[in-house]
């Protein structure tokens, strides 16, 4: 069943940059348990506040924004790529995002347990499993080892790994 059909609301596919902010505001804040992004955008948090820096941000047209940062940072390049940085709409509902999955890509969540682990699910819904389009796995779990690396270590031991994000 699509998500029209479950919802009875079209799905929301324009991403402007208001909720690129949004995004990035929720990113920067400390405040909420096992957000693991705030240390990642370390340079744009208020250290005082936990949350972001007032001015940060500034929204030039509906897809652009403009960062300011106090001092210059390369790391938040990479802190944008890591896997917890996706950009959701700004229907999205950390509550129901299981029972109301919105996305047009080939996975949707199945489930998610901060701290530990969430799985993606294949999205029925699209056409990325026909030959060629390169959506090959039927799930994709990404487990939370910490930052422990002996617990990585552990993981491949115990055969609960078939790739790694860090090496």
């Amino acid at each position: 069943m699509n998500y029209l059909a479950r919802t009875g609301k079209a799905l929301p596919r324009d991403i402007t940059a208001k909720d690129v902010a949004q995004n990035i505001e929720h990113f920067c804040d400390d405040t909420v348990e096992g957000n693991a992004m705030a240390g990642k955008m370390q340079v744009i948090v208020d250290p005082e506040a936990s949350k972001m820096r007032s001015g940060t941000i500034e929204i030039i047209d509906d897809h652009t924004l403009t960062l300011s940062l106090p001092q210059p940072d390369i790391s938040l390049i990479s802190g944008f790529t890591d896997y917890p940085t996706a950009i959701v709409h700004s229907s999205f509902n950390e509550a129901t995002m299981l029972e109301n999955a919105i996305g047009t890509g080939p996975y949707l969540s199945v489930s998610y347990d901060v701290g530990s682990k969430a799985v993606l699910g294949r999205n029925p819904d699209q056409q990325w499993w026909n030959a060629g389009n390169g959506a090959y796995m039927d799930r994709v779990e990404f487990i939370n080892y910490s930052a422990d690396p002996g617990a990585h270590f552990s993981g491949a031991e115990a055969d609960e790994v078939d790739v790694t994000y860090d090496t």
